[in-house]
């Protein structure tokens, strides 16, 4: 097996992005994914791709294999029950859209087909990184495959994007915390609603938990739902029919024709974090590295910043000849990127908080800051750049 300067541990759409983006630019780079074959297709999630995400997943290559699976969002409605609703539009911050809609697996097949039609990538599937260590002229690491386990050169840098925690990581002796946040998403398929725009997110924030509904068609929408997970476990403990009039009531829909397209999803959110995520020739990235709850798509997104950060910085460090696997270089992008991963865990942490509180004193602070927020075109630009990562 050839030497490799930049390998990436994880073909999930943050490491291939990653992959892309390095491939793209001329830089070699050896994906290596533990999946046999292929991808999966049972990942029922529904992702809103921000404009930023869009733009950048064009340039390497992933766009176009995502054309006809793609619903572009211009608007995105968000309420709180008993009150007037906000409006966030496109326009408002000068972009063609607010981001696309579309189907995880639908995601993950585009990344698969770009990435096997790369020359610059070398796949490895079904092989995982079994351990690195010392050695000359700057380690070794043993990749185990299906044919036994094999000793190469350490890469310059190693990138693991992996999406999980992974022995790996507990022996190089990365710090990683773990905290159950008694919270948990449901991935919700329905049918038969009318009134559904099919250009616009429609968010509610209340005591009962963060919901977004993202249209599918006229009549079919997926629904993710964050609450507590006592909560969940009771609506789930329920019959269909029971949670279609459960969900009816929650979004103001008509009961009459509300159905589910298969049964309910459940994530439980156990939130991440690897401080500092990084060692002399290791990264780790995205949500491999800080989840976040998946409200609005935040974590997705976010991840893919970081990959689309560290392919620029990745590209320079190059040119200038310098060492981008070390310690030193590492830390430089990591407190680049650690106001906007601070930005995403604030909010997606505060909000559950601030939304559950009953209290009369809260409810009357948040109806304030909605009239606000409706009357202010300018702090709705500047909600809608912040929520998005937009800094033009």
């Amino acid at each position: 097996m050839e030497d490799c300067e930049i390998a990436v541990s994880g073909a999930g759409s943050v490491g291939a992005a990653l992959a892309l983006g390095l491939a793209r630019l001329g830089l070699g780079v050896t994906l290596i994914e533990s999946r046999s074959r292929g991808v999966s297709g049972k990942d029922r999630r529904r992702f809103v791709l921000s404009e930023l995400s869009a733009q950048w997943l064009g340039q390497i290559g992933v766009w176009n294999e995502m054309q006809g699976s793609l619903k572009p969002i211009h608007s995105i409605r968000v309420d709180e029950p008993g009150t007037r609703p906000v409006h966030f539009e496109a326009r408002e911050i000068g972009l063609p859209t607010l981001g696309y809609a579309v189907d995880a697996a639908q995601l993950a097949r585009a990344f698969e087909r770009a990435i096997r039609s790369e020359p610059g990538i070398r796949l490895l599937e079904g092989a995982r990184i079994r351990r690195m260590g010392p050695g000359e002229p700057r380690g070794s690491m043993e990749i185990e495959s299906g044919s036994g386990t094999t000793a190469i050169p350490a890469p310059r840098l190693l990138v693991v994007a992996e999406g999980q925690v992974s022995s790996f990581l507990d022996e190089q002796g990365f710090n990683i915390r773990t905290r159950d946040s008694g919270q948990s998403a449901l991935v919700i398929r329905l049918q038969g609603l009318t009134g559904v725009t099919q250009d616009r997110v429609s968010e509610r924030l209340g005591p009962e938990g963060l919901l977004a509904l993202l249209p599918e068609s006229a009549s079919e929408a997926t629904l993710t739902w964050t609450l507590r997970r006592d909560r969940a476990e009771t609506f789930l403990a329920n019959p269909p029919a029971e949670q279609c009039l459960t969900l009816s009531r929650l979004l103001d829909l008509p009961a009459e024709g509300l159905g589910l397209i298969e049964a309910p999803t459940r994530f439980d959110l156990i939130r991440r974090h690897i401080d500092p995520p990084y060692r002399e020739g290791i990264l780790v990235i995205g949500q491999a590295a800080h989840s976040v709850a998946p409200f609005a798509a935040q974590g997705m997104n976010l991840a893919w910043r970081d990959a689309r950060i560290l392919v620029t910085r990745l590209s320079e460090a190059r040119q200038a000849g310098c060492d981008f696997g070390s310690a030193e270089w590492l830390k430089g992008y990591w407190q680049e990127r650690r106001s906007d991963h601070r930005r995403v865990g604030q909010l997606t942490e505060s909000l559950p908080r601030l939304f559950e509180s009953r209290s009369p004193f809260v409810r009357r602070a948040r109806r304030s800051g909605w009239q606000v927020v409706r009357t202010v075109p300018l702090l709705r630009r500047a909600i809608l750049r912040f929520g998005l990562g937009w800094n033009p």
